[in-house]
Formats: structure tokens, sequence, C-alpha cells
């Protein structure tokens, strides 16, 4: 298939982690108000649609409502608006967006900056489902069209960027035929698709 074992494993790292409930907007709504006025300051008046969005989603993680988050936070709100980072695009992120004058801490209105500059390039897109399926053909070098649990399992720990068992169970979770207790690629590359148009 000409694709190597790291590239292979580099698509999975990123790309096949279902968000396990949506996020609870409503406990915010007085939060995303201010914030709205405050980026409307900020931006002299003008916020887009996609500014509103990573807004919304900081301000789920501003628990002091102080337009900050703790930079543990940004990788989550970064998946949350639908990208799909490496831990090493994260921390490049956060090297541009954390708090010079406080440590630890990531502002509203810089992360908005950069945040909103790398989703309009399209950066940090999830993978086709051409390449997912590339990638795990490349995996099932047997052709059966599903792959084991512990197979995958092993993979995601082991090799490339390795998932953290919270991930792999939330994967898993949604991977796993619960009749063979297989990974029907196929089936799951759809599931993966459709639940992103929702």
């Amino acid at each position: 298939m000409g694709s190597s074992p790291d590239e292979v494993i580099g698509l999975f790292s990123v790309d096949l982690i279902l968000p396990a409930a949506l996020w609870p907007w409503g406990d915010s709504a007085s939060n995303r108000n201010e914030y709205q006025e405050y980026s409307w300051n900020i931006l002299g008046g003008t916020l887009s649609d996609l500014d509103k969005r990573i807004i919304e989603a900081f301000v789920v993680f501003d628990h002091a409502s102080s337009n900050t988050v703790d930079v543990r936070e940004v990788g989550t709100i970064i998946r949350s608006l639908g990208c799909c980072p490496s831990e090493a695009e994260i921390q490049e992120i956060l090297v541009a967006v954390e708090d010079e004058e406080t440590s630890g801490s990531v502002r509203l209105d810089r992360f908005l900056l950069i945040v909103s500059h790398i989703i309009q390039e399209r950066r940090l897109q999830p993978a086709s489902p051409e390449k997912l399926l590339k990638a795990f053909l490349t995996l099932d070098r047997d052709g059966k069209g599903y792959l084991t649990k512990e197979f995958l399992s092993k993979i995601m720990m082991e090799e490339g960027e390795p998932f953290t068992h919270e991930e792999l169970d939330e994967m898993m979770g949604a991977a796993i035929d619960g009749e063979t207790g297989n990974i029907p690629y196929e089936y799951y590359i759809n599931q993966l698709m459709v639940r992103s148009e929702l």
C-alpha cells in the first residue's frame, strides 16, 4: 500500500476518537453573552460565526469567568471545534497562545486570534474516509475486513503517538462490534463520517 507504520498510526492517533457526549452549553449561557460582548470589543465590532463557535468552546472551560483557561484545556477545546491535532501540534499552538505574563494560562483574545487563523487555513482537519480506509487496509494484512480489539489496542498503545487508556476506551466503545468483539473498519469509518456531519 506504500504507507509506513508511523504514517498509519499517525492517522489513527488524531482522527478516530469520537466525543463521548455533547458539550454542556446550557450551564454557561450568561458567560457566553459576556464573552461575545468582550470579543466584539476586541475585534472592533466584527464577530464571525467561527469566532462565536471558538468563544463558546472557550467559555465552557473558563471556570472562573476570567477570560482565561488553563493550558491543559487547549487540546480539548480545539478538538471540540472539529480539529484533529496531534500532541506535537497542540504543543506548537500552546507556544503561540500561552499568556506570557501568567504562565499556565491562555487568554481568550490571543486564543481566538490564533485558533481562528488555524481553522480558516483548514489546518488540523480530520483524515478523509479514503485515508482512514487505506490505513485500516494496511493493518489488515489478511484482508478480513476487520481488526481484532487486541491487535488494534496493542498498536494504538505502542506505536506512533500512543493513545491514553481513556482515549482508547472511548474509541473502542464506538468501534467494536458488540456481537463479534472485532472492529469492522469500513462500518466504523462510515459511523465517523455520519457523526461528523451531524
